[in-house]
């Protein structure tokens, strides 16, 4: 039996090794202190081109990465510091995206876990870090490389009543969607 989402659920968490908590958001989240927050990220970072996905700051995504350019993009992070840059292709059909089949604006991940499959393919589990802009792509490497610059999250928007029911309502339809099972 399934049992609907709800704010007492217990929720388990998977870290990497040597990761910590500080990266999620809290409670006591001040959005004038974002960079305390946040990494510092490198200036350049592996490009993983992902098909039909769309990944935002602070949610946990299992991937399966099985192109070659794309499993040496992932080693590459993991010898690194493992963050990656995702960028969603503009057409799911297209196997060895140029950079116009890419979006230019993505999201900064961190692998968390990685398991090998006996197929050559690999499995990740990531974690969004912070939305950023391609600046320049290389493919000098045997994968992609991008020249990256981190976007700050935007400000909140002031609360009108219509915003308000509008929040409500797509809340109402999740729980209602969450319990079909």
């Amino acid at each position: 039996m399934t049992r609907p989402f709800d704010s007492d659920s217990p929720v388990e968490l998977i870290f990497a090794p040597g990761s910590s908590t500080d990266s999620f958001p809290t409670e006591e989240h001040d959005s004038s202190s974002e960079t305390e927050h946040n990494p510092e990220l490198p200036n350049r970072l592996p490009v993983l081109p992902v098909r039909d996905v769309v990944l935002f700051n602070y949610t946990i995504l299992p991937l399966f990465v099985g192109r070659d350019a794309s499993v040496q993009a992932v080693e590459a992070a993991l010898q690194k510091n493992r963050y990656l840059l995702i960028l969603t292709q503009k057409d799911e059909q297209v196997d060895k995206p140029v950079p116009d089949d890419r979006h230019n604006i993505g999201t900064v991940v961190m692998i968390m876990r990685m398991l090998q499959r006996p197929d050559g393919r690999l499995k990740l589990l990531v974690q969004g870090v912070s939305r950023a802009r391609a600046l320049a792509i290389s493919d000098a490497k045997p994968y992609l490389e991008a020249e990256i610059l981190a976007l700050p999250e935007q400000e909140d928007l002031p609360s009108s009543v219509p915003m308000e029911a509008m929040m409500r309502a797509a809340r109402g339809q999740c729980g209602r969607i969450l319990t079909m099972g």
